[in-house]
């Protein structure tokens, strides 16, 4: 399984908007819906108002890249991300070759 964290620095005073945006283009549907997606959600830091968090896991290698070149993430989400986000920062897991990841993420449940 290979866990996605993706840290978007949204513009100043643009995150709603962006939010708003991601909602209306139902991405979050789309993308979760796509072959080999356990879980795709969008979190929102209480302490930081122009960050958006995307957490999404995917069966394997071959279906996150899927993924990354299907067409409501190229047509649909790059867009908005080229639109509103200053930076990003991604991180990935792969929790088969991290015999603690389980456990570490457990705390986070």
């Amino acid at each position: 399984m290979i866990v996605v964290r993706v840290i978007y620095q949204i513009k100043a005073n643009e995150r709603d908007e962006f939010l708003q945006k991601v909602e209306e283009k139902k991405i979050r549907k789309l993308l979760s819906e796509q072959p080999g997606n356990i879980d795709f959600r969008f979190a929102v830091p209480v302490d930081n108002d122009s960050q958006v968090e995307l957490i999404d896991s995917w069966e394997n290698e071959k279906s996150f890249w899927a993924h990354v070149f299907c067409e409501p993430n190229q047509k649909l989400f790059l867009p908005l991300i080229e639109k509103y986000a200053e930076d990003q920062k991604n991180i990935f897991y792969d929790a088969e070759q991290d015999e603690h990841f389980i456990d570490r993420m457990q705390k986070f449940a």
